[in-house]
């Protein structure tokens, strides 16, 4: 949300529009994404954001996703929130705290996947916690093959090192899992810019087989 505007609801009177954007294929399997974009609260515009993306992909399918991320407050003070984190009867992180760029999988039947973070970590434990980097082991139960997920946080922004969103529930959505991960800047609490303030992040995602 963004001075209680809801960006994610479709009934809400918030509105992401497109104001540009540029897609640059390179020869060597590299491409890079450019565009701009604006969020509007009842038709005035709140936060600008100019958004980089790189993605390069190696001959054996592995690849690299590179992510900046620009935000301008407008002519007014802006507050990025988001629905507040409450913990269930396990003492675990079970609701709100999501916000960012997050990496949803496939239905627990798919795959099986462990989440460790940089501090070691792993699971729904690393739910809420401040660090530096997510490393996923992705397994596909058809076929057995594996995979390596890393994300990373590069700094530049006043949470570093993020704390970050994760759900890892077998039993979620009448059984059919619930699997995400992801950098959550305001999982604990809001961020707050000033009018004309930026919010840089930069965050790389690294995909690999495994043997």
């Amino acid at each position: 949300m963004i001075n209680g505007y809801n960006f994610w609801e479709p009934t809400s009177n918030a509105v992401t529009r497109v104001v540009a954007q540029r897609v640059t294929p390179g020869s060597d399997k590299r491409v890079t994404i450019e565009a701009t974009l604006a969020y509007l609260g009842d038709g005035r515009e709140l936060v600008r954001e100019t958004r980089t993306v790189r993605v390069a992909t190696a001959l054996n399918g592995n690849y690299a996703i590179a992510w900046e991320s620009v935000f301008t407050a407008q002519d007014r003070p802006v507050e990025f929130a988001c629905t507040p984190a409450k913990r269930g009867k396990d003492g675990n992180w079970a609701s709100g705290g999501y916000a960012g760029l997050m990496w949803r999988f496939p239905d627990a039947g798919a795959l099986t996947c462990r989440y460790v973070n940089a501090e070691g970590k792993s699971d729904v434990q690393t739910c809420g916690e401040s660090s530096e980097r997510m490393e996923i082991t992705a397994v596909s139960a058809a076929s057995g093959a594996r995979a390596r997920i890393l994300i990373r946080d590069c700094g530049g922004h006043p949470r570093h090192p993020t704390p970050w969103f994760a759900r890892h529930d077998l039993k979620a959505h009448k059984g059919r899992g619930y699997f995400l991960a992801g950098p959550s800047l305001i999982f604990h609490e809001p961020l707050r810019l000033d009018a004309g303030a930026t919010l840089t992040v930069r965050y790389t995602v690294e995909v690999e087989r495994m043997p």
